[in-house]
């Protein structure tokens, strides 16, 4: 009989020695760490300032101011006083040669300015009538215009000069100069320049 237990008690010890190993390797298993898991570094992005001004165009540069004294500026005036000394010279030889007639010129009693906008506003109120081309050079009180084919005074084209000047009484004077074309226009226009300067009672 004491046999037979201790072979039960041997039994039981080696049940309790293999259920502890059993716990043991699960234990172990459950306790296995588990990899750890790698986090990917995040780098963060360079952001750009936010006050950054884009570079300037060629456009937005400014200007260089012009160099005074420029062969430009130089050449404007030269060829304007050729212009000028060509067309009195043309003026001179046709005037000579019988195919112009002389300056003419009428006293007012308007200074120079008024004188000088009242024979502006007339021509371009002709421009209906027949007066065309006219070009106003206010600075210098000179207005260039030529009286047209066709018009209604039934006149032949001819070019002329009209300037506003002072007299010796020191009122104006309106000069009339005939460039080009017919003499019998020329002599047209500058009489009805003088009717209506009468009728507006401001001829000197």
């Amino acid at each position: 009989t004491k046999s037979h237990e201790t072979f039960e008690t041997i039994q039981n010890a080696l049940r309790e020695s293999k259920q502890e190993f059993d716990d043991d390797l699960v234990n172990e298993n459950v306790h296995q760490e588990q990899p750890q898991k790698v986090e990917s570094i995040q780098v963060p992005k360079q952001r750009q300032p936010l006050s950054t001004k884009p570079q300037n165009n060629i456009n937005e540069q400014p200007m260089k101011p012009q160099r005074k004294g420029s062969v430009f500026n130089k050449l404007v005036p030269v060829e304007n006083n050729k212009e000028r000394k060509s067309s009195f010279s043309k003026a001179i030889k046709s005037l000579f040669s019988g195919s112009l007639s002389p300056p003419e010129s009428i006293e007012t009693t308007l200074s120079v300015e008024d004188s000088f906008e009242a024979i502006k506003t007339l021509l371009v109120g002709w421009k209906h009538y027949g007066i065309g081309r006219l070009d106003i050079d206010s600075q210098r009180r000179t207005l260039k215009g030529e009286i047209s084919k066709n018009n209604t005074m039934n006149v032949k084209s001819c070019k002329f000069v009209c300037t506003s000047s002072r007299s010796q009484s020191g009122t104006s004077r309106i000069n009339f100069i005939h460039e080009k074309g017919s003499s019998k226009s020329f002599a047209r226009l500058v009489s009805e320049v003088k009717r209506i300067l009468a009728q507006e009672s401001v001829l000197a």
